[in-house]
């Protein structure tokens, strides 16, 4: 019961049920780092400063502790299943809008006036759409970062991510968190 648990509070809407190797991304803002999990065991995690040594580092992603993590795996970025992400900031080029707020993000580019990151969580609050993937561009993040096109990618809130580790490394079948 304990792993049914775990997929369908973490990674229900994906569908996911079998093994998986699962990146984790805290990115965009400050303190960015990787984690990485072989079926929810924690195999290695790397917080960015400690590889940059430059103290809260962040404003993009966590690339080098990603590549960090990989390698104590001794996996490369096309052996990873799901990408659980945070919902935070991300360059306008991942995120999806209508056709005429793409059309003035694009004028804005060309002029040198671009408004280079989001919020994806203030975007999903403002269209009144409850899964910010909706407005991700998965199929653009993976293919520039060479993951494998069928990689799934999931949002989690901070905060509940805190309070799902906390249940995680307990004994009991179920908790009020």
């Amino acid at each position: 019961m304990r792993s049914n648990i775990r997929i369908s509070i973490s990674l229900g809407h994906i569908g996911i049920n079998t093994v998986m190797r699962i990146l984790g991304i805290h990115g965009w803002d400050h303190d960015i780092a990787a984690a990485l999990f072989d079926d929810y065991n924690l195999i290695a995690a790397v917080q960015e400063e400690r590889l940059t040594r430059i103290k809260s580092w962040g404003g993009g992603v966590p690339w080098l502790a990603i590549e960090e993590v990989l390698g104590i795996a001794g996996w490369n970025r096309r052996d990873i299943d799901v990408i659980a992400l945070g919902c935070g900031t991300f360059p306008t080029r991942y995120l999806r809008f209508s056709l005429a707020r793409d059309l003035y993000y694009t004028m804005r580019r060309w002029f040198g006036r671009e408004r280079r990151t989001r919020d994806i969580a203030t975007l999903a609050a403002r269209r009144g759409i409850g899964d910010p993937y909706a407005l991700f561009r998965s199929d653009l993040f993976l293919a520039d970062h060479s993951f494998r096109p069928d990689t799934k990618i999931c949002f989690q809130n901070h905060h509940e991510a805190h309070a799902l580790a906390a249940l995680f490394h307990t004994d009991w079948d179920d908790a009020l968190v």
